[in-house]
């Protein structure tokens, strides 16, 4: 059963609160919300009709993304900016 907007957003906001309020709370607040905010993309990525495949993942090499894509590589955009 597909879940309505609602009931999406409304998921995310009880899994964050628990996260939240639990006492066993380790690392940096916005470290806890990788896993419900990923889990929010994937069921609105569904509520869209999109396969979950395409959001799980990247399908191509990252060798093949320009650099400034590749996730932890600053050292492009910091040159950029400097002859900017």
């Amino acid at each position: 059963m597909t879940q309505t907007l609602e009931q999406i957003v409304s998921k995310f906001g009880q899994v964050t609160r628990a996260k939240h309020a639990s006492a066993s709370l380790q690392g940096e607040p916005e470290d806890q919300l990788r896993a419900p905010f990923e889990h929010l993309l994937l069921d609105l990525a569904e509520l869209a009709g999109l396969p979950r495949r395409i959001c799980e993942g990247p399908t191509i090499p990252a060798s093949a993304l320009p650099l400034g894509l590749v996730a932890g590589h600053r050292k492009a955009g910091a040159e950029a900016a400097d002859t900017a």
